[in-house]
């Protein structure tokens, strides 16, 4: 269940944003049920809503929010998750980068985390897109076939926690 999934990820995080004083939030309208390891697509998902809180935080936005949205596309064949947040967003000229190993705009990053994301979702049979809009936020949409295989052992994705 890719709710329990994203549940599991907000809840480890959720000191950490009331903290940040940011709003964290998880609604599925399904319960975006598919083949995968839990365990990746949960580091996966609390990498996701570890950046957004980090980019709200950075910037200062009064009101900070980061929503996890998920559900199944209406034929059924495909559940997706949204990782939205109302940040500083990601200029054009990054948004290509940030998906190559060892980019980071982060002081103490190492540009691993959304590499390997996208590895991880990759291995799944999904996708990840960047939807971002400099000074309104950034959303990330996982699109997941529920007819995907679970993903073999991957070497290397460790790294995510």
């Amino acid at each position: 269940s890719l709710r329990n999934v994203a549940t599991a990820a907000a809840s480890g995080l959720r000191d950490r944003a009331r903290g940040l004083g940011v709003d964290l939030r998880v609604d599925f309208d399904r319960e975006g049920e598919m083949r995968g390891d839990a365990e990746k697509l949960r580091r996966v998902v609390e990498n996701l809503i570890s950046n957004a809180l980090d980019a709200v935080a950075e910037a200062g936005v009064p009101m900070g929010q980061v929503e996890l949205l998920g559900g199944d596309n209406l034929a059924g064949t495909e559940t997706w998750l949204r990782v939205v947040d109302n940040g500083p967003g990601i200029p054009a000229s990054e948004r290509d980068r940030i998906w190559s190993p060892f980019f980071t705009t982060k002081e103490s990053g190492t540009g691993l985390g959304l590499a390997l994301s996208r590895k991880a979702i990759e291995a799944h049979g999904g996708r990840i897109e960047l939807l971002s809009v400099p000074g309104q936020g950034s959303e990330f949409v996982l699109t997941f076939s529920k007819d995907a295989t679970a993903p073999e052992d991957e070497r290397g994705d460790d790294a995510l926690d």
